[in-house]
Order: C-alpha cells, then sequence, then structure tokens
C-alpha cells in the first residue's frame, strides 16, 4: 500500500477545477502543480493531506508523475527536545517538504503510528479519514492527567441517612426521652418499654451520637478499673484477672470502657486523684481495699461514683461487693475437723484487708466452737504471695511440728504449703491435710489436686459494675453491700 501518496479515489475527490477546497494553494517542492490542504477542518474533503491532481492545474502541465522524495533517515525524524509539534496545516510556503513528507508528521513522541493506522483504515474513505487520524493523534498526545480526566468515573454511592432518636421513638411507640432513659441505662423503665425500644434500636441500626450525648450529660462513658497493688501481686493471683474480666465484660456488655490504672506509691496516687478531678471517668472500681488506704475516702469526698471489692470495715460507707470471708473460712476449718484433724493451724492474708481478717475469725471461731485450741502458735502471717506461704507454713512447722491439718488463706500460698510439706516428708493430706480459699485454676494442678473454697470471683466483678453503672444512672442512690456466697470444692488434698 501507498502510506505516502494517498487514495487515488481521495484524489479524484478533490475539485475538479482546480480550485482550492478550504485550503490555500502552495506550490509543490517538484513543480507538479498541486494543491495542500491548508486550514481547513478536519473531514473536509480539501483539508486532506493530498490535494487534487486535475487537469489545468499546475503551470508545469498535467499528467505528469508525482515523485516521492525519498525516506529521511531515523536522524531526521527524531524531533529535537523542546520542538513543536506539527500538524497536518503547518506546511511552509516554499518550503522543501511535499505533500508526501507533509503526511508523516509526527506526534510529540516522534512515532508516526497515528498517520500509518489512519491511512489503513481510511482506505476508500479520502482525506477526512487521515485529518481524523490527525485528530486522533493530537488527543492521544495530551498528558496523563487529561486522559484520566476524560475517562468516565462511576457516580459516587449515596449516603444513607442515620437512624434518629425520634425514629427510634417512633418505631417503638414510646416517647423520646423514655428512649433517652433506655439508652442512658435508667432503671426508671417498664420491662416492656425497654424490650420495645431495645428491639427498634436493633432493626434501625440505630447508634447513640455519643460526643453529643457527653455535651447534654457530661458522661464519658468509660469507668476506672483502680488497682493499688504492685504488678506482681496483679499477674501472679488468679483472683485480680479473673474479677477484672467480670468487670470488663459487664462494661463492654452495656458500651462502656475500662481503664485500667495501677496505684503503687504515694506520686502515683495524687497523680490518680488530679485524673479523676478532672471528671475524665464516670466512676471508678476499687478492686483490692486496704485498710489504711486513703483512696476510698478521697474518691468520697469528691463525689465520684465508687464500689469497692471488698470493704474497709464493718462500718463500709461507700457501696461494695466481696465473699462470704467468715462463712467459707468457716466451712473449711468444719471439713478438717470432720476428717479426724485435732492440730489445725493457719497461713493469712494481708492482715490490712478486711477480707483476710475475716477468714482468721471464722478459722478461729469454727475451732473454738468445736472444743480445739486456736493460739496465736498456729497463726502464721503472709500477704497471699506464694513465697510468703511457704515461709509461714515452715514457721508453723517449726512451731508446731504436729500439726495435721492447715487452712490458707488463698491457692497460691497453699500451693506453696504443700510443695514445702513434701519437701519435709510430711504427706498430704495423710500426715498434714491442706485446704486453699478461691478455687482458682491453680488449685487443680497441684499434687495432689487442692481442696478449696471457691468464690464467685468473675461475678464479683460483673456484680461491681452493675453497682456503679446504677449509681452513675442515678447520682445520690443509696448505697448497697451484697456478699456473694462460697462453695467448698474437695479434692485430694483434704
Amino acid at each position: 500500500m501507498n502510506r505516502r501518496g494517498g487514495d487515488p479515489g481521495a484524489a479524484s475527490s478533490a475539485a475538479p477545477g482546480g480550485g482550492p477546497q478550504g485550503g490555500s494553494s502552495v506550490p509543490s517542492a517538484g513543480g507538479a502543480g498541486g494543491t495542500a490542504g491548508g486550514t481547513a477542518g478536519p473531514g473536509s474533503a480539501g483539508a486532506a493531506a493530498g490535494a487534487g491532481s486535475g487537469a489545468g492545474a499546475g503551470p508545469a502541465g498535467a499528467g505528469h508523475p508525482r515523485a516521492l522524495p525519498e525516506p529521511r533517515p531515523a536522524a531526521a525524524r527524531t524531533k529535537p527536545a523542546g520542538a513543536r509539534p506539527r500538524a497536518f496545516a503547518d506546511v511552509t510556503p516554499g518550503g522543501s517538504d511535499s505533500f508526501a513528507s507533509q503526511a508523516l508528521t509526527r506526534n510529540d513522541e516522534g512515532a508516526e503510528d497515528g498517520v500509518t493506522t489512519g491511512g489503513r483504515s481510511g482506505r476508500g474513505g479520502g482525506g477526512a479519514a487521515r485529518a481524523g487520524t490527525a485528530r486522533g493523534g493530537a488527543e492521544q498526545a495530551g498528558s496523563p492527567a487529561e486522559r484520566r480526566s476524560r475517562t468516565k468515573r462511576p457516580p459516587a454511592p449515596r449516603e444513607v441517612p442515620r437512624p434518629t432518636l425520634e425514629a427510634v421513638a417512633e418505631r417503638a411507640g414510646v416517647g423520646r426521652g423514655t428512649v433517652s432513659r433506655v439508652i442512658n441505662g435508667s432503671p426508671s423503665v417498664s420491662e416492656k418499654a425497654r424490650a420495645a425500644v431495645e428491639q427498634a434500636i436493633a432493626e434501625l441500626g440505630y447508634v447513640p451520637n455519643r460526643a453529643a450525648r457527653a455535651l447534654v450529660t457530661s458522661r464519658t462513658d468509660s469507668v476506672a478499673v483502680v488497682v493499688p497493688e504492685t504488678e506482681t501481686r496483679l499477674f501472679s493471683e488468679p483472683y485480680f484477672s479473673e474479677i477484672i474480666r467480670g468487670a470488663v465484660a459487664e462494661l463492654s456488655d452495656a458500651d462502656m470502657q475500662a481503664l485500667l490504672i495501677l496505684v503503687r506509691t504515694e506520686r502515683e496516687r495524687v497523680r490518680l486523684a488530679d485524673y479523676l478531678a478532672s471528671q475524665r471517668v464516670d466512676g471508678v472500681l476499687l478492686v483490692s481495699v486496704h485498710g489504711g488506704d486513703p483512696l476510698p475516702g478521697m474518691l468520697e469526698e469528691i463525689g465520684m461514683p465508687t464500689v469497692l471489692g471488698g470493704r474497709r470495715d464493718d462500718e463500709e460507707t461507700l457501696s461494695c461487693v466481696h465473699a462470704d470471708n467468715l462463712g467459707g473460712a468457716e466451712e473449711a476449718v468444719r471439713h478438717l475437723v470432720a476428717r479426724g484433724c485435732r492440730v489445725i493451724g493457719t497461713v493469712t492474708g494481708d492482715l490490712d484487708q478486711e477480707g483476710a481478717r475475716a477468714r482468721v475469725d471464722g478459722w478461729r471461731r469454727t475451732l473454738l466452737a468445736a472444743g480445739l485450741e486456736a493460739g496465736d502458735d498456729l497463726v502464721a502471717t503472709a500477704d497471699f504471695s506464694e513465697e510468703q506461704g511457704e515461709r509461714a507454713i515452715l514457721e508453723l512447722l517449726d512451731r508446731r511440728p504436729d500439726m495435721d491439718g492447715v487452712f490458707v488463706a488463698n491457692d497460691l500460698m497453699a500451693a506453696g504449703a504443700i510443695r514445702v510439706l513434701r519437701g519435709s516428708g510430711r504427706r498430704v493430706p495423710d500426715d498434714v491435710a491442706v485446704v486453699g480459699f478461691d478455687d482458682s485454676f491453680i488449685a487443680r494442678h497441684t499434687d495432689p489436686p487442692l481442696t478449696s473454697v471457691r468464690q464467685p470471683t468473675e461475678e464479683m466483678g460483673r456484680t461491681m459494675a452493675r453497682l456503679l453503672m446504677d449509681e452513675i444512672a442515678e447520682p445520690g442512690r443509696p448505697r448497697r453491700h451484697l456478699i456473694l456466697g462460697t462453695e467448698l470444692v474437695r479434692r485430694g488434698s483434704a
């Protein structure tokens, strides 16, 4: 195919009289007397790159064959940096480029693909096809950003409006205030209305606007879980992990956040006081309570809703939750007495905690009621840690080598006691029977497995969280003291 000479049919479509078709007459380099397409728009016959060759059109005589120029070398076709792109209309009168060379005009990349493709597809279509090719080449020459801007993007998805409090009230058939009270956990709503509101919330997918609610109610929906203990005790005693797990689970069910805070020094206590005074939490769960700890009194002074895990004494003024320490200890010692033990010692916990004191009282009451001795030489004080349990049992064995039973204030110390007893050549339970307190996972992994008093530690955490949320929802409500029951779980150690 003659890429440079154009289509014969296109040439014959030029003006028979030789007049220009939408373009200016430009003498060719070979004197052939043709007309070159000038500035006409794409698609016109005269704008085609090949001009007419009708009779009498050129002064040099008609019918002379048109000579094609020698192809330019590749170096000549290379576009110098910064050069202006050439278009079909860019023909300089009197220049040395003939029509054929003009038809090979390059785009910005110096490639002739646009013209070549147009020439093939334009067979029979004349110069208009080649003009269209020039336009396509110019469009392809746009920047990547321009080409992307011409790409049609899918429409953005329509935003679905969030359900409102009013929509929930309408669906539930109640007033807006009732919906608000249900969301805020107020107990002053009937079970029927609460169920209707909760169903409407689930059906509509309503999510409360916490930021707006905080502005109105001054609530943060967060609770501080404060543990006034060292990291060692926090992470070694199963009691703490279980009570915290229960509290956090209950708070999570109510869409409230729990912040765990350790308080070990006076400096940390002052920092906590400043933090709580800035109203960054709605309430406090104090997991461990020591008799001389000023934290409960400080929380009471600033009016912070607070629930204690345990109590300072029998006259506790804050809400609190604890196990029946006295009753659990009495049941443990009665079991040892029933088994035939006559010299029963005890290893206590930290006696500045009311729970530890209550367990010692239960031990003493039961022994006295059974007519057995309950002197101080049968009491060894420890601090609930495994190391202190080992030390305390050695102390008891030294004082009373005839001891045949021991009640230990928690499972961690009891595990240490069993290890020391066996190391001293005593058999458990044949020579010395052992009972612990907590019924944690430790009790199932001692050798032999430990008989222990089960306290519902996780349920204590949940109950503490429920009491606290009630006080947050209804400030000024009466303080409550709840005691959860215990149960003796018999295993191989007694």
